[in-house]
C-alpha cells in the first residue's frame, strides 16, 4: 500500500533524472527541480518536479536543435484549485489514493498531495491523471520520435502571466526498451497466492520509466444470454508494487477465490505514462494444501486379560474431514509409525490395537486427512500400559550333550518365539549327591534357542563340571511381563576327562657329541601307559614336534637325530589308559657339542711388509672348523694375549708392533673347542730387496 511517511527513498533514482536541466528564477535557484520524459506511442509525456505556488501552472514548449520553438500547450496548465472536484478528476483514481493515503475527504487528499513533496512525485510518477491535475504533466502529441529536442517549462501565475521562471532539458526522444517480466513462478498455500519474478535493473544513468508492476489474474465473466469472457482482473486493488531498480527479483502475495482451480497469472511492467508491458502467462494448479487442525483430546484403553490397547477421539470439525491415521511408537522421543494403511472412515472414531506386546508402554497420536490428501499435525501424544497375563509358549525337544571342550551344550525348539520373550531359564542340579535344589546356569538374558554351560561361574572362561557326575537341567521360557512357561528336563552325564600329572626332574645329556640322552622321574599316578617325548630348536619360529613314545615304566631315552652345534629344547608328557596326556614337563635345554678339539695350526708366518704385519698359517683339517684365533707375546715362551676376533680365512692383518714379537695361531671349531696352540712365529721384516 502507498502510505504517507515515509515513502521510499530508495526510489529516488527512479523520480529525478541527472543532467541537462535548467531551472532560472532566483526565488527558487536552490530548489530540485527536474524534466522526466517518457514515450507513449507517438506521444511524449513531459513531467516537471518544481514546487508551484497554489493557483500557478506552466506553458510547455519544444525547442529544435536550430532553434525553431513550438508551443506545445494551447492554455497554461494550471494545478486544480478546488479539492472538492477530485473525485470527479481522477476519476477511479480518487478512491485508490485516497485509500493508499489514508485520508478520507477529498480536501485531505488534497492537503497530502500539496504538502508532502515526496508523496506528490510519487504519486504524480504512479499516475499520469494525478501528474495532469496537479500541474505536472503536459502530453506532447507532435512529438517528434527519434529527433533531439529541448522542452521547456515556462510557469505561469493564475492569470496565465509569466513569473520568469524556466526549466528546461534537452532530451533525445528515442523509445526505451522495456522488457516484460521474466521467470514467473507461484507458490500457494491455500487460497493464499504469492507470485514472484524477475526484473533486469535500469543501467546507471538510464531511466527506462518502468515504476511499477501490475499483477493480473485471468477472470471468467459471463453475460446474462450465457456467453463468457476471459478478462484480466488486477489482483492487487488498491495497492502498489513499486519497481525498486536495486534488485531484480520480485513477489506479491493475493488471495484467490477458490482451491482446487487452475488459475492463470501474468504480470506486467507499468511505466510512469500507464503503458503495461506484459509478461508471458503461466497457468498454475491452486490445490487445497491447508491440512486440517489438530485433534484434541485422544484418549486410550487397555485391554483385561489380552494385551490390546483401544483408541478413542472426538470427530473432526473440519469440513472437509475425510478420516484419520493413528502411529505408534515405543517411546514419545522415538519414531512413530503409521499403523492404518489407509485412512479410517471420518466417523470411525475408535481403533483397536491388537499389535501390543503386554508389559510394555505405546505411545499413539492421531492426525486427520481431508478430502485432498491434506493430513492435520499429529495430536499430543498419549500412552497405553498394556497388561500381559500370558504366558510364552513351552520348548520342546530339549537336548543335553557333552563337549570336548569341557563345557555342556543345551539346544532346543519352540513353536513360534514370542514377541515379548524375556528370556530362557535353564537350571541345573547334580542327581548323586542326594535330593539337591536347581540353581540357575544362565546368569545373561537368553534369547536363542541354544546355551552353553560351562558348569561353574559363567563369567569365566573356565569349565567346571566334576567328571561322572550327572546333572538334570530345567529349561522355562519367560517373557516381558514375567509369565513362564512350563519346564522341559534333561538329563547328561559327564565323562572321565582328567589328564594325569606331568613327569617330573627331565634331563638332557650330551653323550660324546653323539647323541642326547633324556632322563625324567613318573608322575603322581598310577595308571600311566607311555611317555611322549618333545623336541625342538631354540630357534624363535622352531614348534614343537613328538620325536619318541617311551612305554611305562621306561623312564630314559636317547635321541641319535641329533647333530652338533645345535641347542634342543625337551619336554615329556604322561598318557593315561584313557588317552589323555598330561601338560609337559619344564624344558630341558641342551646344546649338542663336540668334544673333541682340532688339530693343531701349522706353518704359522709372520712378517712386515709396507708398514703392515701380516700373519698367515695353512688351513686346519678339521671339517668342523669355524675359524681361527690369533694370539701375541713379547716371548716365544712368554704368555700369549688374543688380538681381534675369531677369523675366518687363514691370513690376517695385525696392529702395528715391536720387533720381538711372536704369534701363535688356534683352530675354534663349531662346538666352541680350540686346538692346542701353534709354533711360534716370529715376525720377520721383509725389504723391497728380498
Amino acid at each position: 500500500m502507498l502510505r504517507r511517511l515515509p515513502l521510499w527513498p530508495v526510489l529516488w533514482t527512479l523520480l529525478l533524472v541527472s543532467g541537462g536541466v535548467a531551472l532560472v528564477g532566483p526565488a527558487h535557484a536552490q530548489e530540485d527541480a527536474a524534466v522526466r520524459v517518457a514515450l507513449r506511442g507517438d506521444s511524449a509525456y513531459v513531467y516537471h518536479t518544481a514546487i508551484l505556488p497554489a493557483g500557478h501552472g506552466f506553458h510547455l514548449e519544444r525547442i529544435s536543435d536550430g532553434g525553431d520553438t513550438t508551443r506545445v500547450t494551447d492554455a497554461p496548465v494550471l494545478g486544480i484549485q478546488a479539492p472538492d472536484r477530485l473525485p470527479a478528476l481522477l476519476g477511479e483514481r480518487y478512491d485508490a489514493l485516497r485509500n493508499q493515503l489514508e485520508v478520507d475527504t477529498p480536501l485531505d487528499l488534497y492537503l497530502a498531495l500539496r504538502s508532502d513533496r515526496t508523496t506528490r512525485r510519487l504519486s504524480l510518477f504512479l499516475y499520469p491523471e494525478v501528474g495532469r491535475q496537479l500541474g505536472h504533466l503536459a502530453i506532447d502529441a507532435t512529438a517528434p520520435i527519434g529527433t533531439p529536442v529541448t522542452y521547456r517549462f515556462v510557469f505561469v501565475d493564475g492569470t496565465g502571466a509569466p513569473t520568469g521562471r524556466t526549466l528546461s532539458q534537452r532530451v533525445p526522444l528515442e523509445r526505451t526498451e522495456r522488457p516484460a517480466p521474466t521467470d514467473l513462478e507461484a507458490e500457494h498455500t491455500g487460497r493464499t497466492v504469492t507470485l514472484s519474478w524477475t526484473y533486469p535493473q535500469a543501467p546507471p544513468d538510464t531511466d527506462d520509466t518502468i515504476i511499477r508492476f501490475a499483477v493480473y489474474r485471468l477472470d471468467t465473466l459471463r453475460a446474462e444470454d450465457g456467453t463468457a469472457d476471459v478478462v484480466p482482473e488486477p489482483v492487487h486493488g488498491d495497492a502498489v508494487i513499486l519497481r525498486n531498480n536495486a534488485v531484480s527479483d520480485f513477489e506479491y502475495t493475493f488471495d484467490v477465490p477458490r482451491t482446487g482451480a487452475t488459475e492463470t497469472f501474468f504480470v506486467a511492467a507499468v511505466s510512469i505514462t500507464g503503458e503495461e508491458t506484459p509478461s508471458e502467462r503461466i497457468a498454475y494448479e491452486v490445490t487445497d494444501n491447508v491440512p486440517p487442525p489438530m485433534l484434541a483430546d485422544v484418549r486410550t484403553v487397555v485391554g483385561d486379560s489380552l494385551p490390546t490397547a483401544e483408541l478413542t477421539w472426538p470427530v473432526s470439525p473440519a469440513p472437509d474431514a475425510a478420516g484419520y491415521h493413528v502411529y505408534r511408537a515405543p517411546r514419545m522421543e522415538a519414531e512413530f509409525q503409521r499403523l492404518t494403511a489407509a485412512p479410517l472412515d471420518v466417523l470411525s472414531t475408535v481403533y483397536l490395537d491388537t499389535t501390543v506386546t503386554g508389559g510394555e508402554s505405546f505411545f499413539y497420536r492421531v492426525s486427520v486427512v481431508d478430502e485432498a490428501g491434506n493430513e492435520s499435525p499429529r495430536s499430543n501424544p498419549v500412552m497405553a500400559q498394556v497388561t500381559d497375563r500370558v504366558p510364552p509358549p513351552t520348548p520342546r525337544a530339549l537336548t543335553a550333550a557333552f563337549q570336548e571342550d569341557g563345557t555342556v551344550q543345551l539346544r532346543w525348539t519352540t513353536d513360534a518365539t514370542p514377541p515379548d520373550l524375556w528370556t530362557y531359564r535353564v537350571l541345573r542340579r547334580r542327581l548323586d549327591q542326594g535330593d539337591l535344589p536347581f540353581a540357575q546356569a544362565n546368569t545373561t538374558v537368553v534369547q536363542d534357542t541354544a546355551f552353553t554351560d560351562r558348569g561353574g561361574d559363567q563369567r569365566t572362561d573356565a569349565a567346571r563340571f566334576d567328571e561322572g557326575a550327572r546333572y538334570r537341567y530345567a529349561l522355562v521360557a519367560a517373557d516381558s511381563a514375567r509369565n513362564f512357561s512350563d519346564s522341559v528336563f534333561v538329563d547328561v552325564t559327564i565323562p572321565d576327562r582328567t589328564a594325569p600329572p606331568p613327569p617330573n626332574q627331565l634331563s638332557a645329556i650330551n653323550d660324546g657329541g653323539l647323541r642326547a640322552v633324556l632322563r625324567w622321574a613318573p608322575g603322581a599316578t598310577a595308571d600311566i601307559t607311555e611317555y611322549v617325548v618333545y623336541r625342538r630348536t631354540n630357534q624363535p619360529a622352531a614348534e614343537d614336534s613328538a620325536i619318541a613314545r617311551v612305554p611305562h615304566p621306561q623312564l630314559s631315552t636317547q635321541d641319535d637325530s641329533v647333530t652338533v652345534g645345535t641347542t634342543y629344547v625337551y619336554t615329556v608328557t604322561a598318557v593315561d589308559s584313557l588317552g589323555n596326556e598330561s601338560p609337559r614337563t619344564r624344558t630341558a635345554t641342551l646344546q649338542m657339542r663336540d668334544l673333541d678339539p682340532p688339530p693343531a695350526v701349522r706353518n704359522v708366518q709372520a712378517f712386515r711388509q709396507n708398514g703392515a704385519t701380516t700373519v698367515r698359517w695353512d688351513p686346519s683339517p678339521s671339517s668342523d672348523v669355524a675359524g681361527y684365533r690369533v694370539y701375541r707375546a713379547d716371548l716365544a715362551t712368554g704368555i700369549y694375549e688374543p688380538i681381534g676376533p675369531l677369523v675366518t680365512e687363514t691370513q690376517t692383518t695385525v696392529p702395528p708392533d715391536d720387533e720381538n714379537v711372536f704369534y701363535r695361531v688356534h683352530a675354534v671349531d663349531t662346538s666352541g673347542n680350540e686346538s692346542r696352540p701353534s709354533v711360534p712365529a716370529r715376525r720377520v721384516v721383509v725389504t723391497a730387496e728380498n
